[in-house]
């Protein structure tokens, strides 16, 4: 799943001023997507295409190459019981940032319905995970290894 950017236009405006429209743009600057009506539209449209998208955390702060200029638009929930669940919170905040930057080599899990993917985590661990309908991750389990 590549990053891709959810960018307002027109580029280079006055801060304050009105956004006419967004785009989706790779991380080259090519515009692969839009131009969309609002934000929402956008990132749809991205997860739509099994893109990543990324948002500006500040709308004039929006270097590409500044990774803390971004933040990913893709939700996640976490579906695994207690007993289950094997990480701690800072494990939990890596997890999200390596899920939403498509860092972790996947494999999917055949005959399931929905998609199941696992992951592996760190030196012992493999997350079971899949998507909802809106393309949020949800992850169902954390096993040891």
């Amino acid at each position: 799943m590549a990053n891709v950017y959810v960018q307002p236009r027109p580029k280079g405006r006055p801060e304050g001023s009105v956004i006419q429209d967004y785009s989706v743009e790779d991380s080259a600057e090519h515009v692969i997507g839009g131009p969309f009506n609002t934000q929402a539209e956008a990132i749809e449209w991205a997860k739509r295409h099994g893109h990543n998208p990324l948002v500006p955390r500040v709308r004039h702060l929006n270097d590409k190459k500044r990774p803390d200029h971004w933040r990913s638009a893709i939700n996640i929930s976490y579906h695994a019981a207690q007993q289950m669940d094997r990480l701690s919170p800072r494990e939990r905040n890596e997890l999200q940032r390596a899920l939403e930057s498509g860092e972790l080599q996947t494999e999917v899990l055949r005959n399931y319905s929905p998609v199941r993917f696992v992951s592996k985590f760190g030196t012992d661990k493999r997350v079971v995970w899949s998507r909802d309908n809106n393309g949020n991750i949800i992850i169902l389990t954390v096993v040891a290894r």
